[in-house]
């Protein structure tokens, strides 16, 4: 029979076990980056396959519409429709919004973040992913360019959450 004073403590661990699971099962997410409209949402809908139970999310220093090859190239691994996805700003994120990360995949978006956000953010890293530059090139080869930024910014979440 274990005394009381062992109870407390088995209950303080279990305790500390139990939130542990519970921060990695509800863990918050943001991806930032220029436009909101290639990369940020683009690894948004990544994680959010992987991990589900995640609140993951995306923004941009300013906006664009999805770009196209986003879907298209997401569409082909099953990931996430983006399709209905609806660039937002640091501005227009609520001041409530509380992130345990947030990923800028842009100089500019890091800067930003380094400059401080109306919403609180724990760790900020910074993934220099550069815009997919597919200027003067057919179907073919955009989709081959934005198949590899798909796969690279797969590769380092799944590096970097150590799935």
């Amino acid at each position: 029979m274990s005394s009381p004073k062992n109870e407390s403590r088995d209950s303080t661990v279990l305790l500390a076990d139990d939130l542990a699971r519970f921060e990695t099962r509800s863990k918050k997410i943001l991806f930032a980056c220029t436009l909101n409209s290639v990369r940020s949402p683009m690894a948004a809908a990544i994680l959010k396959k992987l991990q589900p139970t995640w609140h993951v999310d995306s923004v941009g220093v300013a906006v664009a519409g999805i770009d196209p090859f986003v879907v298209a190239v997401l569409e082909e691994h099953e990931i996430y429709s983006v399709d209905h996805h609806e660039a937002k700003t640091f501005d227009e994120m609520p001041t409530t919004a509380i992130f345990h990360e947030t990923i800028a995949l842009s100089a500019p978006a890091f800067d930003l973040l380094a400059h401080g956000v109306p919403f609180q953010t724990g760790a900020v890293h910074f993934w220099d992913f550069p815009m997919p530059d597919a200027e003067n090139m057919n179907r073919d080869q955009c989709l081959m360019i934005y198949r590899l930024l798909r796969d690279a910014i797969g590769a380092k979440i799944k590096l970097h959450f150590e799935m």
